[in-house]
């Protein structure tokens, strides 16, 4: 017989009244066996190296919903389990090229954006000078009403001071307003020759094709490439040069942690990158690269998730818009090509012809797979000779259609998903028309033009204002205010602005009877810059108040 060990256990439930639920009974158990009916697992085995916790991760979710009874979470029951997301990769250059070439929806996701961002044009405004609008130093002086005794006969020297004074400030202003429109034509005129705009917007492109673009600053300050950029010591702005994803390589970053600029790039690598040879007996040495400040440079970039560089990225550069859309635009030109597919076999002909399979499988020449052909043959050239189908007695000629039910459904939903993911409206990547009842399209001009325009606010703006800053300094006078603004993505008609203007004058007119305002006051806020049509004279209002003021005697 094999010797037992006796073990104490705790019963729950053979507790006794009166006692605290538990009671300690002893339990034989052989060598080897232990208190646990499914026996003790092995210490090498499997089981007994995994935690427990290990093996419930390996078989449910542990940050999701679960389930234990319909196996929602359990890797061996939930087909989702199974789908992961893996690891992207990254499009070359020649997949974009191609793409940006070959696919008409690629190359609006590439232009469309930026050629709306400049399609309403650009205005330049340039304050008028302190001096010439009375700074608060220089406020005109109300009339005081001061006892003067004036010789019958002869003006109140008051009155003529009032007068001459603003004939200063209007002549004064006049000059100023006149420079800065000059000012503002000589810009333009500077865009235009530069190419600024153009420039602009093929950088644009390059950006949301490529990842990185820039345009160098062709400016003359007898200051190295590599050092800052001083605005002061600009004497002209002579070029802009395009340059694209290849040119650019980072080479210096800022590493002060103290600083805002912390972890861009100070320095950039250019590359040159020349179509062909010089013309003859010009003698250019092109050097290796060309080390150029940042400041230099208006640097456009893609989306940047990382500092590191990702896998397949070339450094500096952020993702291209058809990164996240290629996928889309695969799934999107799938559909349509099999749409096409199934069109061309849309209405297929079918000819019936009596013992066709023993026709096929005779070996007589004369019964067999060649008459079979030799058959077909005749019956093409019969019907293209006579347009009819001569067909047997016995034979039947027809055609079958292809049930294309839920296909035009399919497409609208795949060119849903295409607007979408390209973060525009259906009608401008389609060219279609809204749909619905009463539905005008409106809530998606609306959401469109405000993505135009925060977007050109974020990346056209900037450059500009920094070549138009070069172009300013090139003159000799930085004048204290300015800015340049994107004109109105969508202008109103002349009856939406007088319809605004009525409802602005009926709110004005009750706030004037309320005395909330007084009716300066709004003349001052309405009709001040002469923007609106009509522009009041103050300083000729003054001087009507100070003629028509009594002096107390």
């Amino acid at each position: 017989s094999e010797p037992t060990r006796e073990v104490k256990r705790l019963d729950p439930l053979s507790s006794s009244p009166g006692s605290t639920g538990l009671q300690c009974r002893s339990m034989a158990f052989k060598p080897g066996q232990s208190g646990n009916p499914a026996g003790r697992p092995r210490k090498d085995s499997k089981a007994a190296s995994e935690s427990r916790s290990e093996a419930m991760a390996r078989l449910f979710r542990s940050d999701g919903w679960t389930s234990l009874i319909n196996g929602l979470g359990n890797s061996d029951y939930d087909k989702r389990m199974s789908v992961t997301f893996g690891e992207i990769c990254s499009l070359d250059d020649r997949t974009i090229n191609n793409l940006w070439r070959g696919n008409a929806l690629a190359k609006k996701a590439i232009e469309k954006l930026p050629e709306h961002e400049m399609r309403a044009g650009f205005d330049i405004e340039i304050k008028e000078d302190d001096s010439a609008e009375g700074g608060e130093d220089e406020k005109p002086k109300p009339y005081r009403g001061d006892a003067v005794a004036v010789p019958e006969g002869k003006p109140d020297p008051q009155i003529v001071e009032a007068k001459e004074i603003g004939s200063e400030k209007r002549a004064a202003r006049s000059r100023s307003a006149e420079d800065a429109a000059d000012r503002i034509e000589q810009v333009r005129e500077q865009w235009k020759s530069l190419e600024a705009i153009e420039k602009i917007q093929e950088a644009r492109n390059q950006q949301r094709a490529r990842g990185l673009s820039a345009i160098l600053l062709g400016t003359k300050d007898n200051v190295s490439m590599d050092k800052p950029l001083d605005i002061e010591r600009v004497r002209s702005l002579d070029f802009l040069t395009l340059l694209e994803k290849q040119e650019l390589h980072p080479l210096y970053t800022y590493g002060d942690l103290s600083k805002p600029n912390y972890g861009k790039v100070s320095h950039w690598a250019i590359f040159p990158m020349t179509l062909g040879p010089t013309p003859p007996g010009v003698r250019m040495v092109i050097p290796r690269y060309t080390l150029v400040h940042e400041s230099r440079l208006l640097v456009f970039q893609g989306p940047i998730v990382s500092r590191l560089v990702q896998p397949g990225m070339h450094p500096g550069a952020g993702d291209s818009v058809l990164q996240p859309l290629y996928e889309t635009l695969r799934d999107s030109g799938i559909g349509w090509s099999s749409a096409a597919v199934l069109m061309a076999d849309f209405s297929q002909a079918w000819l019936k012809i009596k013992s066709l399979s023993a026709m096929l499988g005779a070996d007589d020449p004369e019964h067999g797979v060649d008459a079979f052909v030799d058959r077909m043959r005749l019956h093409e050239r019969a019907r293209s000779v006579a347009r009819l189908n001569i067909i047997d007695s016995e034979e039947e000629f027809g055609r079958s259609t292809t049930p294309v039910t839920g296909l035009a459904e399919l497409l609208e939903i795949f060119m849903v998903r295409v607007a979408a993911d390209m973060d525009m409206p259906v009608t401008e990547v389609w060219g279609t028309s809204a749909k619905g009842l009463n539905a005008t399209g409106e809530g998606d001009r609306v959401s469109w033009h405000a993505t135009i325009g925060a977007s050109r606010t974020k990346h056209v703006i900037p450059p500009l204002e920094m070549i138009t800053r070069c172009i300013l300094a090139a003159t000799g006078r930085m004048p204290k205010r300015w800015c340049v603004k994107g004109k109105e993505l969508a202008p109103k008609t002349d009856k939406e602005k007088a319809e605004i203007e009525k409802l602005e004058a009926e709110a004005d007119h009750i706030r004037v009877e309320d005395q909330i305002v007084s009716p300066e006051e709004v003349a001052v806020s309405r009709f001040k810059d002469g923007s609106r049509g009509l522009k009041v004279d103050f300083d000729a209002r003054e001087e009507l108040e100070a003629a028509s003021a009594k002096p107390v005697l």
